[in-house]
């Protein structure tokens, strides 16, 4: 595993925990911790994809 997937890898378990905590704390006290709680999980979604994306350009 090369240090570019390891990194996109970290921030994707980084961004997944801040979503989960944000959801977990009170998403539904306001419309703004909601809204920043979904762009994390897109983000987090996103990172993990793009891991995915350099550790199969990194076999092959």
């Amino acid at each position: 595993m090369s240090n570019t997937s390891l990194s996109w890898l970290l921030l994707a378990m980084v961004l997944s925990f801040y979503a989960l905590y944000v959801f977990i704390s009170g998403a539904s006290d306001s419309l703004w911790s909601l809204i920043t709680g979904v762009i994390c999980a897109i983000a987090a979604c996103t990172a993990y994809w793009r891991s995915k994306l350099e550790r199969s350009a990194d076999r092959g």
